[in-house]
Parts: structure tokens; sequence; C-alpha cells
């Protein structure tokens, strides 16, 4: 069985979520650095930093991850948003650098009408934008572009965009996470093995394994191929208990740590969790 976990809820004080994963058995913790619907936020104080240390030292979990604000958009054509969106990842990039966060998740972003490839082109651009005032930190923090349902303008639902967006950039620095609502969303259908098998292929040949460093395990409340990011509980959606089983037990993704993003706030996590570990050792049939 891989690292599981979930994304946990900071209400103001990030050293909480650690200590609410924890207690939830997580070995993985997604967390917000800043509120995710506002451009900027105060600068972390030195007694949160500390804290939130102290807080990883004492559960020990095995990866921290943080999730970027979802007004960042990479891919915008308006130069003004396209600029706050930059300063706004860099001011969470070093929000994690300060709390020892090694992996910074955003999405891939959105066209907004201007075409997809130049949508592609924009969020590369930004992405080197970012490693270039980031370049030899004491604490490396890796960016991980998360793949998109396709909904809207967004780009990102193909893995030809993540190729375009990603080739050529120092792995160490910038990866994949994916998500497995956004996957089935836009069409990739991993329920049988063979899907699975395809899938995991065309990571191969696209992106390659060694970008992909995170996994969103959601189901999807809509059915195949929808374009719509509506995420589901584990087992409750058109992906199914056998869907996840298939995909998270595949040698390629099983050694991928996973968080979950359902929905209902987060009372639910400690039920979809238990429902991804049943899954994870009960034999297939």
């Amino acid at each position: 069985m891989g690292l599981l976990g979930a994304h946990m809820p900071t209400r103001g004080n990030p050293a909480a979520a650690l200590e609410a994963g924890a207690a939830l058995g997580c070995q993985v913790v997604q967390l917000f650095v800043k509120s995710p619907m506002q451009w900027t936020a105060p600068p972390l104080s030195d007694a949160a930093v500390l804290a939130f240390r102290e807080a990883h030292r004492r559960t020990a979990l095995s990866c921290l991850v943080a999730h970027a604000a979802y007004l960042i958009n990479l891919a915008a054509p308006d130069p003004e948003a396209l600029r706050r969106s930059r300063l706004a990842l860099l001011d969470e990039w070093h929000r994690c650098q300060l709390l020892q966060v090694p992996l910074l998740v955003v999405h891939a972003g959105a066209h907004l009408g201007s075409g997809e490839a130049k949508g592609v082109q924009r969020l590369r651009d930004s992405l080197n934008w970012l490693l270039d005032r980031t370049d030899g930190a004491v604490f490396p923090v890796t960016l991980l572009v998360e793949n998109t349902a396709g909904q809207g303008t967004c780009i990102g639902y193909a893995l030809e965009h993540l190729a375009a967006a990603l080739d050529g950039l120092p792995v160490a620095r910038v990866g994949v996470c994916l998500d497995t609502c956004h996957l089935f969303a836009a069409g990739r259908d991993f329920r049988t093995p063979d899907g699975v098998n395809a899938l995991a292929q065309d990571i191969a040949a696209f992106v390659g394994w060694q970008r992909v460093r995170l996994i969103h395990a959601n189901d999807a409340r809509r059915p195949l191929g929808s374009r719509v990011d509506r995420h589901e509980h584990i087992g409750d959606g058109h992906i199914g208990a056998k869907g996840f089983q298939h995909l998270l037990t595949h040698p390629k993704f099983a050694t991928v740590p996973v968080v979950i993003e359902t929905p209902n706030a987060f009372h639910m996590h400690a039920q979809n969790l238990q429902r991804l570990r049943t899954l994870l050792v009960t034999p297939q049939s």
C-alpha cells in the first residue's frame, strides 16, 4: 500500500492541518498555506512557522503538500491577470519554503478564449518565470501541475498539454499531480485493467513517470467525458470502487502518494480513507 492522506483544513493555523491529519491516520497531508480565494495574505509569523515545523516533527507525516490558490491562472491572456497569478504563486512557493513543504500543486490554468496552444505556451512561460526566481533555494520546493477536467477553457485536460508545458524543464523542480476525477471527466476510462494499462503507457510516453509525484483520488459525480469537475466520495461516483482498486493497485500508480479531496467539508475523510485502505488490501475479482 502506498502513502494515503487527505486535504485538511488549517482554520487559520497551518499546524492544525497536520495534527488533524495525523489523528485520521494520514501519512500525507495537503493544505492551503494561505486563503485559496484571495490574492494576498499577511506574512507567516515566526511563531506559526516554528509551530508548523514542530507539528511535522511530532506527527512524523511522510509527505506534506500545499495546494495553490484557486485564483491563480498561469495561462491567463490578460497581462495584469498573468502578472498577479505569477506573483501569487511565487508567494506561495516562498511560504512552502518557510514551512518546509516540499510539494506545491497548481492548476494548469485556462486560456479564456485565446486558444489552447497559446494557453499552454503561457503556462510554460509562467513555469520558467517561477524557476528563474527560485533557483538555488536552500529548501527545494517542487511545483506540481495538476491536470484538469477540461471544463470551460481549461487547458491540461490532455496529457499532451502537460507534455508541451513541461518539456525540458528540470524533473526535480517541476512535476505532475494527477486527479482521478479530472482524468475521468476528460475522457480517460481507467475502470478496467486494460484502461489502467493504457493510461500508464500514455503517462510514460507523454510526461514520464518520474514527473508523477502525487495523485488526487476523487470519484466523479458526472459521467465519463463530461468535462465537468465535480468530485464525489470514493465508490459513490461513476468511477466506482473497482475503478479505484484497478488504478491504485497497478504497479506504476501504487507507489505514488495519494490525497483525497472529497466533498462535504472534512467530516467524511475518515470514511473515504477507510474505503481506499479496504480496496487496496482486498484481492481483485
